[in-house]
């Protein structure tokens, strides 16, 4: 058990609902938002573009867990705030990323001809653009999600992510600090080591993709 005595199973098995469950939403909006940011920044251009740029370096210039600490700690530590907060966090870095591919690929003759057809801008990044950025940005999806877990597991080892009576793996290990005075080691190493497999976990599935990814475009040119 924990230092309050109670089951470090059950506790273990409920937190990784709560951590795997509010990274990935957050994960998810954070590239849904960053992807339509960063895709329209390449497709209109101009002005458009250069104000864009702009707000992704100011969004870049700030540590993310300054600004995740103003946010919590100005708004609370609700569980949206803090889904929202780290999807505006990922959503400068998504945005970044889709720009420059979505770039290369709206330079292409088919994104032409869409345009030459007179198809909205909607629909061209959605038609168009948007499968040909998936393989890339499955590897990036991967590298945000594991930041996301590791991200609010440090939030939450802060005392600013998942608050009581929920736990998640980084609030178990804060709240089971004390436990290591008493040498009772697994109430802290449990979930400490299960935020280890599991982000280690996603970057070799990332690995993977980034391989298969290498593969599938050198099989594409030849």
């Amino acid at each position: 058990g924990d230092v309050l005595g109670r089951d470090l199973l059950s506790r273990l098995l409920h937190g990784a609902r709560l951590t795997v469950g509010v990274a990935l939403v957050a994960t998810i909006l954070g590239f849904v938002l960053g992807m339509a940011v960063g895709f329209s920044a390449a497709e209109i251009r101009g002005r458009y573009d250069d104000f864009i740029t702009w707000l992704i370096d100011v969004f870049l210039s700030f540590p993310p867990i300054l600004l995740a600490l103003i946010v919590i700690a100005s708004l609370s530590s609700d569980l949206w705030v803090l889904v929202g907060t780290i999807a505006v966090i990922h959503s400068s870095r998504v945005a970044r990323v889709g720009r420059a591919v979505a770039m290369n690929i709206a330079a292409l003759e088919f994104v032409e001809v869409a345009r030459a057809r007179g198809e909205k801008l909607t629909s061209i990044l959605v038609r168009e653009i948007w499968p040909s950025t998936i393989r890339p940005l499955a590897v990036e999806f991967g590298l945000r999600l594991t930041y996301s877990i590791l991200f609010l597991s440090s939030l939450s080892f802060l005392g600013l992510g998942i608050q009581p009576p929920d736990a998640d793996w980084g609030s178990m290990v804060r709240e089971n600090m004390n436990a290591m005075q008493n040498h009772a080691y697994i109430a802290v190493l449990a979930p400490a080591f299960a935020i280890a497999i599991l982000t280690v976990g996603v970057n070799l599935i990332v690995d993977w993709l980034g391989a298969q990814s290498g593969r599938g475009i050198s099989e594409e040119l030849t």
